[in-house]
C-alpha cells in the first residue's frame, strides 16, 4: 500500500516559530506524479446551538456546526516526476502572519456584564462559538489517481 508520512518536530507553536518537519514516501513501486507538497491550512469551525425548547414535559436543545477555510499556504517540495520509495523531504514554513491575523480577527473580546451576557448567549442561541483549527498537510498529487495525503493537526498561539 502507498503512503506519505507526515513526521513534525512539535505540534504546538507561536506565532514567531517555524514549522519544521519532513515527508516521507512509502511505495511499492516508482510514482510519477505531479508535485510533492505541504500546506498550512487554517480553517474557522462554527458551532451553532438553537434556543432550548420546552414541550410536553421534555427539553430540547439542536445543534449545528460548521467548518469553512479561511487560510490556506502552499510549499511546494518537488515538481513533476517520478517518486520512489523511502524519499524524505525535509521541510520548514515561517507561520504567515495573514494565518494568524485572519483566526484572531474573528474574535472580539467583550468584557464585563455585556461580555458575560454574550459569553451565555453565544451557548443557547443561534449566534454560536468559533473555533480556530490549524492543520499542516503533506500531499503527493498523482494525476488520475487519488493523491496520497497526510495532515497533523497542531496548535498556534
Amino acid at each position: 500500500m502507498n503512503r506519505i508520512n507526515l513526521n513534525l518536530d512539535k505540534q504546538q507553536y507561536i506565532s514567531s516559530d517555524k514549522i519544521t518537519g519532513s515527508v516521507v514516501l512509502s511505495l511499492r513501486e516508482p510514482l510519477k506524479a505531479k508535485k510533492l507538497s505541504v500546506n498550512l491550512i487554517v480553517t474557522k469551525k462554527i458551532k451553532r446551538m438553537s434556543i432550548p425548547s420546552v414541550s410536553q414535559g421534555s427539553v430540547g436543545v439542536s445543534g449545528s456546526s460548521s467548518n469553512s477555510r479561511l487560510y490556506s499556504f502552499e510549499l511546494i517540495l518537488d515538481t513533476e516526476k517520478e517518486y520512489a520509495d523511502g524519499e524524505e523531504y525535509p521541510f520548514e514554513i515561517s507561520i504567515p502572519s495573514e494565518a494568524v491575523q485572519k483566526s484572531a480577527g474573528g474574535q472580539n473580546s467583550v468584557g464585563g456584564i455585556l461580555g458575560g451576557a454574550l459569553s451565555i448567549l453565544s451557548q443557547i442561541s443561534p449566534i454560536g462559538q468559533s473555533v480556530y483549527l490549524y492543520k499542516i498537510e503533506a500531499r503527493l498529487d498523482i494525476p488520475w489517481k487519488i493523491d496520497l495525503t497526510s495532515d497533523v493537526d497542531i496548535t498556534i498561539e
